[in-house]
């Protein structure tokens, strides 16, 4: 299996429950109108930064084909990954595991860490000095 393929699957089993678009739509319209819409701006806003992280990991990834770097780089985002999902599920930890407020905060927190994420990625992406991951 390549390794763009397990990480992606990796991926997809740590983001879960998706909404549909109808839904989503109509609670993006007042994010604070009752739990639900909480959740689902949630979720949403955790989705874009998954989004915005994967096309900074895909970029660095393709500038690293046919080096050293890329199996590097590779360890670490799937280790990474592991990291944000056991980081996201201690932070819900003192909360009732069936709690209506589980999911928004498993979601801010994805959100959260996903977004420092991308911004490591996004500095590795503008580093073109000698010593800079990946040269």
């Amino acid at each position: 299996m390549r390794p763009w393929i397990g990480l992606a699957l990796l991926l997809s089993a740590t983001v879960g429950w998706t909404y549909d678009d109808d839904m989503v739509a109509n609670a993006l319209r007042n994010c604070t109108a009752n739990q639900l819409t909480l959740k689902v701006c949630s979720w949403h806003r955790a989705e874009l930064s998954e989004k915005k992280m994967q096309q900074a990991y895909s970029q660095l990834r393709s500038r690293l084909v046919g080096t050293p770097a890329l199996p590097a780089l590779e360890s670490a985002q799937k280790g990474w990954l592991a990291y944000r999902a056991g980081e996201c599920s201690y932070r819900i930890s003192g909360l009732t595991p069936d709690g209506s407020m589980v999911p928004q905060v498993r979601d801010d927190c994805r959100r959260a860490v996903t977004d420092a994420r991308t911004a490591e990625l996004t500095k590795h992406l503008s580093c073109n000095a000698q010593g800079c991951p990946g040269q």
